[in-house]
């Protein structure tokens, strides 16, 4: 499983990384904002995106609307403290499947990457 993390705040990405990490996930790679996690995602093949909403560069909003020009099956997950109906609606719309408002628990986020990641065989 390779799954890419885009997230600005690093100790939120060492969280996620770490989390990731503790359920089996061996390729993850590291973006500090949006047009660094473009250039990966263009470079490699990733099982599963995991993005923050508010990033420098390009936005989580903008990220996965550029993904879902080249990449339609792709799981992407938004993780932000936008928490509205409204911002929800706009990043489904947007195309990404899955969402985790911050702040979150450990066990939320496992149970968003196992229903993203089937394959991934969670304890």
């Amino acid at each position: 499983m390779r799954v890419l993390v885009a997230e600005d705040t690093g100790v939120l990405r060492m969280i996620i990384v770490r989390t990731l990490s503790g359920l089996g996930v061996e390729h993850i790679v590291e973006a500090s904002d949006g047009a660094q996690a473009w250039q990966c995602f263009q470079a490699d093949e990733f099982d599963l995106v995991i993005s923050d909403w508010h990033m420098p560069r390009i936005n989580g909003i903008d990220l996965v609307k550029l993904i879902r020009r080249s990449n339609t099956e792709v799981p992407v997950m938004m993780v932000t403290v936008e928490d509205s109906r409204d911002q929800v609606m706009k990043a489904l719309a947007a195309g990404a499947t899955d969402y985790l408002c911050k702040p979150f628990e450990r066990s939320e986020l496992e149970a968003k990457v196992e229903r993203n990641l089937p394959a991934l065989k969670i304890h």
